[in-house]
């Protein structure tokens, strides 16, 4: 059996070994799921993450709301500038509610809240202001959020490169007096956002990472383990071609069951081959005993004449006469036994005839009684009484019979018995054949 660790030059590989495909298919079945898993998971993950954000800037932009005492121009007429032009009412209304946007920014490192005015088009602050005042007094752009929360009085989250830069910028409506005035923003940079997402997924990373490398391992060893088995099995069958008596070592699981199944079939063929084998050696004997038998028959047709000759020549009742009437029926035993045997040997089609079959195993026994003796195998035959005849080529079954009988001889080479038996069973005439005692 090959060594089952990895071969040499591995990487050198050709996809269309079994190893290889079966590391492939684990690896699509195990870590393709994984990676589409994790992923939709880090999505989920993410948006999570960022929803979770959302609200909390509104929280902050909510904040700022409740800390606005009235409404700008509140603020405006208790300063007495309501008359004042743009730019004074909004450095005015800035020096009114820089502190509290600075403060809410200092509270919370890396936000940037502010407040807009709807009548003066302009950022009023910009906390914090040590790093945003310049922003003061700017307006927003035609395509900013700002003006469709203003519009239509919702809250809304704009993700993108704003006044600030790339932001996530959550918004919400100011209302007094029943009146949509400006807007109050809050907002952290998306940068924090996904360094924050990227903390909190650092250790599924890990996770996910040692799970791949456990898959690829798997799949590797696997894969390896179930192709180093297959290999076993061909080279098994290689080695078969060119030695017969050789058998595939037991394998653990299903490879196992297939190499047991196989090393049973060949010790079937085996088997039948040395039946076919048996059959020839049959056959062979049976081809030379038909050469003889004709050989034998033409001195016993000599002998038949001249005992029947002297049994007319010779006068009745003596010793002699007696003689040559015994060597008449010795001689025509012979030759009824050598016309079975040719009978035997010789080819003939099915011819189907009620016959005893009583008669036709008595005869087949007559045949092997000679081997058996030299055996030291006792011949018991037990007939049963009133069988019917059966249509049988008589033949042709007497060749099985002999057949049955032969193989069960030959087995017992230091002595046994043999047994047969007929009976009706099932409507049926049956015969039993047992080389050993009685059952």
């Amino acid at each position: 059996m090959k060594n089952c660790n990895f071969p040499e030059g591995a990487l050198m590989f050709s996809f269309h070994r079994l190893r290889y495909q079966l590391m492939l298919l684990t690896i699509l079945l195990a870590v393709v799921p994984l990676v589409a898993t994790s992923y939709f998971m880090i999505q989920k993950a993410s948006q999570g993450l960022l929803r979770e954000k959302e609200w909390w800037l509104y929280g902050l932009a909510r904040q700022l709301d409740q800390a606005m005492p009235g409404s700008f121009n509140d603020i405006l007429a208790a300063e007495g500038l309501t008359g004042a032009n743009r730019e004074t009412k909004i450095r005015a209304l800035n020096r009114a509610l820089r502190d509290v946007t600075d403060r809410v920014a200092a509270a919370y490192p890396g936000v940037g809240v502010g407040y807009y005015s709807r009548d003066l088009d302009a950022i009023i602050t910009y906390g914090p202001s040590s790093q945003y005042q310049d922003k003061v007094g700017l307006s927003i752009g035609k395509d900013h959020r700002g003006r469709q929360v203003m519009a239509d009085g919702r809250p809304q989250v704009q993700i993108g490169n704003l006044v600030r830069g790339d932001i996530v910028n959550a918004m919400i409506p100011i209302r007094r007096h029943g009146r949509v005035i400006g807007y109050i923003w809050a907002n952290v940079f998306t940068s924090a956002v996904h360094d924050q997402v990227v903390n909190m997924l650092r250790p599924f990373y890990a996770v996910l990472l040692l799970a791949l490398l456990m898959a690829l391992a798997g799949s590797a060893l696997l894969s390896n383990r179930v192709a180093c088995r297959v290999e076993a099995i061909k080279d098994g069958l290689e080695r078969l071609k060119h030695g017969p008596g050789l058998r595939l070592r037991p394998l653990p699981g299903e490879m196992g069951e297939i190499a047991a199944a196989i090393n049973d079939m060949v010790d079937r063929r085996e088997e039948l081959e040395e039946q076919v084998r048996r059959v020839e050696r049959l056959a062979a004997v049976g081809e030379l005993a038909a050469g003889m038998a004709h050989e034998i028959r033409n001195p016993l047709t000599a002998i038949s004449g001249f005992a029947q000759y002297l049994a007319r020549v010779l006068p009745p009742g003596g010793e002699l006469h007696q003689h040559a009437d015994i060597i008449t029926t010795e001689v025509l035993r012979v030759d009824r036994i050598i016309q079975q045997m040719l009978d035997f040997a010789r080819p003939r089609e099915n011819f189907l005839l009620a016959a005893d079959i009583n008669q036709l195993v008595d005869e087949v026994l007559l045949l092997i009684k000679g081997q058996a003796e030299k055996r030291q195998v006792a011949v018991e035959f037990a007939p049963a009484a009133g069988l019917p005849a059966v249509p049988v080529d008589s033949q042709q079954i007497k060749q099985v019979f002999l057949n049955l009988a032969l193989n069960a001889v030959q087995v017992m080479s230091g002595g046994g018995r043999l047994a047969v038996e007929t009976a009706m069973a099932d409507g049926r005439v049956a015969v039993s054949w047992w080389n050993g005692r009685w059952k």
